[in-house]
């Protein structure tokens, strides 16, 4: 069986999963934020750099969704190749403060997730400083643990965000899978509907 047939049937297993488990969490839908609007749409700039979706299920949690494309060099991919990046993550709000006047709410949150990227022919250099070329494509799975704080915006309904997302990259390639640490994270802003 070639390679890049099992890693599509993979990539196309979490996607399903993915989009599962937001059909199921949809009807659980709580006011976001104590408001009206439980859905957000926005960019998100960083690594990666992406459209950015968060719906809130409940009042201090949430599914946030990043669309982007993986630069073709991060610091640890180099070469010529470039590919797609998902992640999915939960988030709980383990602060609410809103100071008086109620215009403007500050939120920290922590949660779990994942993500899934494809890349073209690429050099991979881990954490070490040992290189190694793929030819081919190369599918990739994150474990992700974003941290952020966010100002929400009330009356505008807008939000702004600051996350790091440590994170552990499994990399399914020839001649073999490796797993390093990386750190993701960036700036949001999103407007809710």
């Amino acid at each position: 069986m070639p390679v890049v047939f099992v890693y599509g049937c993979v990539m196309r297993r979490l996607l399903l999963i993915a989009l599962l488990a937001t059909a199921t969490l949809a009807p659980l839908t709580a006011r976001a934020q104590s408001t009206d609007h439980p859905f957000g749409l926005g960019f998100y700039f960083g690594y990666p750099s992406a459209f950015t979706a968060k719906y809130w299920t409940a009042h201090d949690e949430a599914l946030q969704f990043n669309l982007g494309w993986q630069s073709w060099y991060d610091g640890v991919w180099y070469g010529n190749g470039s590919g797609p990046l998902i992640t999915v993550d939960w988030i709980h709000r383990f602060a609410n403060i809103q100071p008086h006047g109620g215009g403007v709410r500050l939120g920290f949150h922590v949660g779990g997730g994942g993500g899934v990227a494809w890349y073209g022919t690429n050099c991979y250099r881990n954490i070490y400083g040992t290189s190694t070329c793929y030819t081919g494509s190369t599918a990739v799975l994150y474990g992700r643990l974003p941290l952020g704080f966010s100002v929400y915006f009330t009356h505008a309904r807008i939000e702004l965000g600051l996350e790091l997302v440590p994170a552990l990259r499994l990399q399914l390639a020839n001649p073999g899978p490796a797993l390093d640490p990386v750190m993701m994270g960036g700036f949001s802003f999103r407007f809710y509907f």
